[in-house]
């Protein structure tokens, strides 16, 4: 999936930004206004995030950001050793060694900026336990054959090594799609319908919303993604449907404050920040 260039991401420290009366949470744009992940809280409580969806999602159902696209489940024993990488233009200190921003791996079939706004965490082997922002990465081939260069925010507080075993996450508001049995990392629930062609809008986070609702669910239940109903539905939290149950019963995402029938479009307080 190729992602828009016009995805931009922000590291900065924000407060309570003053503009929730300049914000239409019903617009969607062509290109970007805010940062991905851009967020505000109105006055009555509820918040909001900014967010791309690339393939565009139909207002008022979940949405999850597309592991596949922006992310990497686990990728092992692929750091280029600092002795043997490519040094960067102006930096001293090699990449993958402590005080660094920078690592290189060897990742196939990557495009640049791919993973830019994710996180980097270090689950094993040498480095373990840090998470880190990551800002931006090359494509395949770039710094070398079949190598990428990813640059951090924050810099290494661990030297890496060929055993060093990593995971990518996206950013939550990156790329999302209509939440299902494999797109379950909920974010959150589309204010109006995005497109392809107007793929920047806003996402609910917290607070009283619509969301389309599959089976019965009673007014001050708590409620979680269901997988039926074509995607993107609520259904009553712990309901077993599949065996993803363990997993989606979990997952409670908000509680039912105004229900709906099969199908249709139930308010709930959503809680997700």
């Amino acid at each position: 999936m190729t992602l828009n260039a016009t995805r931009y991401f922000s590291n900065s420290i924000v407060g309570q930004p003053q503009v929730g009366a300049d914000i239409n949470i019903l617009e969607t744009n062509a290109l970007p206004k805010y940062n991905v992940g851009f967020g505000f809280t109105r006055a009555d409580g509820n918040k909001y995030r900014y967010g791309y969806a690339n393939a565009g999602v139909a207002a008022g159902l979940l949405v999850a950001p597309t592991f596949a696209s922006s992310g990497v489940a686990t990728f092992d024993n692929v750091v280029v050793l600092p002795a043997s990488a490519v040094a960067v233009a102006g930096e001293v200190i090699l990449p993958g060694r402590i005080g660094s921003r920078y690592l290189e791996v060897t990742k196939a079939s990557v495009t640049a900026g791919q993973y830019k706004g994710g996180y980097l965490v270090i689950e094993d082997g040498s480095g373990k336990g840090y998470t880190y922002r990551i800002k931006s990465n090359t494509a395949t081939g770039n710094p070398a054959t079949l190598t990428i260069r990813i640059e951090l925010y924050e810099k290494l507080k661990a030297n890496l090594s060929d055993d060093t075993d990593m995971t990518i996450t996206p950013s939550l508001w990156n790329d999302v799609v209509i939440a299902d049995s494999t797109n379950v990392m909920v974010a959150g629930v589309s204010c109006s319908t995005t497109t392809s062609t107007l793929p920047y809008g806003w996402f609910c986070t917290k607070g009283q919303c619509a969301c389309k609702q599959t089976g019965t669910i009673l007014l001050g239940q708590g409620v979680q993604l269901s997988i039926q109903g074509g995607g993107g539905c609520i259904s009553t939290w712990g309901m077993a449907y599949t065996t993803l149950a363990s997993l989606l019963g979990v997952a409670q995402v908000g509680i039912c404050m105004a229900v709906g029938a099969n199908g249709e479009y139930a308010t709930i307080n959503i809680d997700l920040e």
